[in-house]
């Protein structure tokens, strides 16, 4: 918390308002929002408490004081004013309580109707200020269930507004802070302790309702905390909370956030940022299985790992009884533990193996129902910034799974990394010396050179081309129109320069038999056979842009400048022919692209199945060899063949096994 803003009004009184006075500070207040940095608090609270200043704890747009300008809150108040006998309380009871339900009271202070301490008012802060009024209108309705002798009319309306008082009766002055999470958390321990585990539930749904918040499919409110947002096509800008748009249109998920810690780096460390997302009834929950889903019978790390956790600092301290850890710590290992099979029973075996460390039985019980809470609303692992002391002595990543089990075949970045940004030009050159190096080395051999997205590969072996006018150069990019790009600035450069006619370019002016034959010929792997079939056709009938094209194929054999190509045409074309460039440069991976990309699998009992069905006795043979070679080799090659058609197979579709 680095500023809280509120409606706040510097005239102080020694008595109630009343009369006309009362419509002055109403129709002021709404107009005198102020931010108030942390140093500035104290003496704005001193204000408030014990000389009678008159505050809003929300915010309003168009200096209106009402619902429908509300702007945003981040205090909280509750007023008790012990009428009614039966449920009469004290500052005390209430401070005690809050302590158990991690409510930290900011500061309290005796009405100006006060005697005796009887009539006071206790305020909380939030660690971020709430944009969307219906999170806030429910943050108050909780606070307000869980302290039940407060006065029903003030938590039941962000627009209230709070005289001041005549005494200040507490203040901390840490500036201690509650979390959505945390008030909507001991909500629901609160009421599953008042109501028992038979009826909670029932309430909680009475909750929803009155507030709208969504349940999980475990009937617990929808409120999650993490440190990253799930996709979204178009996240809203504006910090607090916040509305984020799927496929556009608006989602009733209220995004909470503080935006002044966004995009942190101090050191190296990692500071992401924490959003607590809060589902409204009319939005699925993704929690919420999709018919068909089956129920993971596991959790996403096997208990192994506990032995690998105890190499955190923090968490060997937990585990070995080092020292007392405070709360905030031990929250943050709980939902580290929380994604662990049997983690949350090791986390209280731990409390309970230490009790001189942790000898509060109200507490520990507490930790019980909060873990089951946590689990059962999927909690994300806190990060290790978040909470844990050691976090610039060590190396670690995000958190301490991701730190001592990181996920296979992923790479982490950790504490202490800095990265290192050029410009675009320094990069662009950059990768025209290494293509320019791996042109002029010696030797017949490959160079792979890696570089990023828009870095300037095209440009780097354009110019590489240009500079080099006596050399023929083959260019290989992945697409048809890739290939006519490049084409195209090769030209403007000047540069001698064709490229490969493509059928696919003409597709819509070969007849569709044809083109449909084609097709099934490239997707059995007999490429070979496409030319042949199309002078075939020829032979009987005139199609114009199949003769162009061949014709274009013909000029292509004789022309002695460079060529332009694609991934595929270049993997079909004969060694000799490529042998007659002087350089060949693949642009992007062709391996991934048109080699992997265009792989299928086929299982050695389906192999074995087909062998015994077909009559084919050229199919025959060959899965006889690939099964005899698979019993000692890995990598197997075989030698296609023409289909027989007289073969015996007449009824079902002629293919060959390309391997």
């Amino acid at each position: 918390m680095n500023t809280i803003k509120i409606s706040y009004d510097d005239q102080g009184y020694r008595v109630k308002p009343s009369g006309d006075e009362v419509g002055r500070i109403s129709n002021k207040i709404a107009r005198t929002a102020k931010k108030f940095e942390r140093g500035e608090l104290k003496g704005v609270i001193t204000k408030i408490g014990s000389e009678g200043c008159t505050f809003c704890p929300a915010t309003f747009k168009n200096g209106k004081r009402n619902k429908d300008n509300f702007e945003q809150q981040q205090l909280f108040a509750l007023d008790f004013d012990n009428k009614d006998p039966g449920r009469k309380v004290s500052f005390e009871d209430i401070r005690e309580r809050a302590d158990q339900n991690e409510l930290p009271i900011l500061f309290a202070y005796d009405t100006l109707s006060s005697t005796d301490h009887d009539k006071f008012r206790v305020v909380f802060t939030n660690d971020v200020p709430i944009h969307d009024r219906r999170v806030a209108e429910a943050v108050q309705l909780a606070l307000g269930e869980m302290f039940p002798e407060a006065d029903p009319s003030y938590y039941k309306d962000v627009s209230k507004l709070y005289y001041g008082g005549k005494k200040l009766i507490y203040y901390d002055d840490s500036l201690p802070e509650t979390s959505i999470e945390s008030v909507f958390r001991n909500y629901t321990y609160y009421t599953r302790k008042k109501y028992k585990d038979n009826h909670y539930k029932e309430h909680i749904r009475g909750f929803s309702k009155k507030t709208g918040i969504a349940l999980t499919e475990k009937g617990l409110l929808d409120v999650t905390v993490t440190d990253h947002l799930p996709e979204t096509d178009d996240p809203t800008e504006d910090h607090g909370a916040t509305q984020y748009s799927t496929n556009g249109k608006n989602s009733p998920t209220a995004i909470i956030y503080n935006h002044d810690n966004s995009n942190i780096i101090e050191d190296g460390e990692i500071f992401p940022n924490k959003y607590y997302l809060i589902n409204f009834s009319s939005t699925r929950n993704s929690s919420v299985k999709t018919p068909g889903e089956k129920s993971k019978n596991h959790k996403k790390y096997r208990s192994g790992v506990l032995r690998d956790m105890d190499k955190c600092k923090l968490f060997h301290d937990f585990a070995n009884g080092g020292r007392k850890l405070p709360h905030h710590e031990l929250f943050g290992i709980a939902t580290n533990l929380i994604p662990v099979e049997t983690g949350t029973k090791y986390f209280m075996k731990t409390i309970f193996e230490y009790p001189n460390l942790y000898p509060d039985d109200v507490k520990n019980g507490k930790w019980e129902a909060d873990l089951s809470y946590m689990e059962q609303n999927d909690y994300y692992p806190q990060a290790c910034d978040k909470y844990c002391p050691y976090h610039k002595e060590c190396i670690h990543c995000k958190n301490i799974l991701s730190t001592v089990h990181p996920k296979r075949g992923s790479m982490e970045r950790v504490s202490g990394c800095h990265e290192e940004f050029c410009s675009l030009k320094e990069m662009q050159d950059d990768i025209y010396n290494a293509v320019n190096g791996a042109f002029y080395a010696s030797g017949r051999k490959f160079y792979i050179i890696k570089a990023q997205v828009g870095g300037g590969k095209s440009h780097s072996y354009i110019k590489l081309m240009k500079e080099n006018s006596d050399t023929r150069f083959i260019i290989a990019v992945p697409t048809n129109l890739l290939k006519e790009e490049i084409y195209e600035k090769a030209k403007s450069q000047g540069i001698k320069v064709r490229k490969t006619p493509s059928l696919e370019k003409i597709k819509d002016e070969i007849p569709d038999e044809i083109w449909e034959h084609i097709q099934k010929l490239y997707k059995r792997g007999r490429h070979r056979l496409v030319h042949p079939y199309i002078r075939k056709r020829l032979e009987k009938e005139k199609i114009p842009c199949l003769e162009e094209y061949l014709k274009e194929r013909e000029n292509l054999k004789t022309w002695d400048g460079c060529v332009i190509t694609t991934h595929r045409y270049l993997l079909s074309m004969d060694k000799r022919r490529i042998d007659e460039f002087d350089a060949v440069i693949v642009d992007e991976d062709i391996l991934f692209k048109s080699i992997i990309s265009n792989q299928g699998e086929i299982s050695i009992p389906k192999l074995d199945k087909l062998m015994k069905k077909t009559e084919n006795c050229q199919l025959k043979e060959k899965i006889r060899k690939i099964l005899k070679d698979a019993e000692t080799q890995s990598c197997i090659g075989t030698q296609g063949f023409e289909w027989d058609a007289t073969g015996g197979d007449k009824a079902t579709t002629p293919f060959d096994l390309p391997i």
